[in-house]
């Protein structure tokens, strides 16, 4: 069998998208550490004062982590990884073209032009003018996605920005739908549709859904409170710039495990505990960093729409 992957691997750089492995060590050993880690968090946070991200961290780096790198090797992960990075291509040019767009929209950039205007039934007279759309609330639109951590799946790969409002959240935590409106506004008028808001109850980790779709590509932009998502903001770039090259592959590798379990298994939900284990993993010393809520095996009552 391992004579097979080997040749499968110089053949075809995606072998591992079709290649249903049957090692039940990982099938079994895998999902017990993940629910071992995070029942044992859920106990700490109930009875302990210990930070449950310095917890999840010492678990990624002591137990989870080494398990991987020693069980994985034989599935050639590199492959994947590189499969999957020659599938980047197209997009990351899908989401730098957004991004552009999205911050000319939104007057977060400055641009010049010339456009005709008729004066009174003259002559037309082409003017330069400036786009600098005046909303001070609107401090940033970034890129907060797996795909610029390198953590993307091959087949599951879109473009996600997160739009930060100030003082979306009003002083007493509701929503400013003013503010909101006008956001909302411009995005149906930019090819967006309103999909839902996210964790309504939860003002830290509140979030409203626009989606549109570019290439066959998913975007998505998650409107946010800009003060309350700061610290998801410190987490991306951690993410996006601290991560090894070994943490890339083997979280990447261990999202796509536990995607296929998801897949094979009803009622699992493997790949919403492992994301959530490798984001309070790296959210060690940020201010005001919270905890996700806990996932549980049933698709029913819990939703996996956290992040």
């Amino acid at each position: 069998m391992n004579c097979l992957k080997r040749f499968l691997a110089k053949i075809c750089p995606f072998h591992n998208m079709y290649f249903q492995y049957k090692n039940t060590k990982i099938e079994k050993d895998l999902p017990t550490i993940i629910d071992d880690i995070s029942d044992k968090q859920y106990i700490l946070i109930k009875n302990t004062q210990h930070d449950p991200h310095v917890f999840m961290h010492e678990q990624m780096k002591k137990v989870l982590l080494p398990y991987c790198i020693n069980t994985f090797k034989s599935h050639d992960v590199d492959t994947y990884y590189e499969g999957r990075n020659m599938k980047n291509t197209r997009i990351i040019q899908v989401m730098e073209n957004e991004l552009l767009n999205l911050k000319k929209i939104f007057g977060l950039l400055k641009e010049t032009y010339n456009y005709t205007i008729n004066i009174n039934n003259q002559d037309e007279i082409t003017e330069e003018h400036i786009i600098n759309i005046n909303y001070d609330y609107i401090k940033n639109i970034i890129p907060m996605s797996s795909l610029c951590a390198g953590l993307n799946l091959i087949t599951e790969s879109d473009v996600d920005f997160g739009l930060l409002i100030q003082d979306l959240n009003t002083p007493t935590h509701t929503l400013d739908y003013d503010k909101f409106n006008t956001v909302k506004e411009i995005l149906l008028n930019n090819g967006y549709i309103y999909s839902m808001a996210f964790n309504e109850t939860n003002y830290k980790n509140r979030y409203f859904s626009f989606i549109k779709y570019k290439d066959d590509i998913e975007i998505e932009i998650k409107v946010r409170d800009y003060d309350t998502a700061l610290s998801l903001v410190k987490l991306h770039h951690i993410l996006d710039n601290n991560l090894s090259e070994t943490q890339k592959k083997y979280y990447t590798y261990m999202k796509y495990i536990c995607k296929n379990l998801d897949k094979t298994n009803k009622g699992y939900k493997y790949y919403a505990k492992i994301k959530k284990i490798i984001y309070e993993a790296h959210w060690v010393g940020i201010e005001n960093a919270f905890v996700f809520p806990r996932v549980c095996d049933s698709y029913e009552k819990y939703s996996n729409r956290n992040f």
